[in-house]
């Protein structure tokens, strides 16, 4: 990715305007509820992005919000925590095998897409070499939106 394709931060009220923009690619299923979002913190002891709080609760999961089920966001970490020994600061929105992970680090709120080995190497607390890192969840879900549209 050269600098000129390089995302950029978005702030809240510009994502709420994009979502809303977008809202055929954005609306979707099964949205979450503030009581599952707060436990879903709670066992991962963290705190999530309020872009993804403010999406998952008011337009649920699409395409384009870039994470498949908040419930299967927490095993995933968790068992990441646990076998692989990944930091808690960092969050795994999607395991998507053969096609890498994805994880947010809820301290700088960057998301990274790399491939599995990447996550080794977050692990040993190295940079992963083979990634896409978007500066916050709202430049993810702008990626993803713009992945869906040329999957049409």
């Amino acid at each position: 990715m050269n600098n000129l394709d390089r995302p950029t931060r978005m702030e809240f009220s510009a994502f709420q305007s994009f979502v809303r923009e977008n809202a055929e690619w954005f609306r979707g299923v099964h949205a979450e509820s503030l009581a599952s979002l707060e436990r879903a913190e709670a066992e991962l002891d963290c705190t999530l992005p309020a872009s993804l709080r403010w999406l998952l609760t008011e337009w649920g999961y699409s395409g384009a919000c870039g994470i498949s089920s908040l419930s299967e966001t927490v095993s995933v970490t968790l068992r990441c925590r646990g076998t692989l020994g990944l930091p808690k600061p960092y969050v795994v929105l999607n395991d998507w095998g053969d096609a890498g992970v994805v994880y947010l680090d809820t301290r700088s709120g960057t998301v990274t897409w790399t491939d599995t080995h990447g996550l080794q190497r977050l692990v040993d607390r190295l940079t992963p070499e083979d990634a896409d890192t978007f500066p916050d969840y709202p430049a993810w879900a702008a990626s993803r939106l713009n992945v869906e549209k040329t999957e049409v």
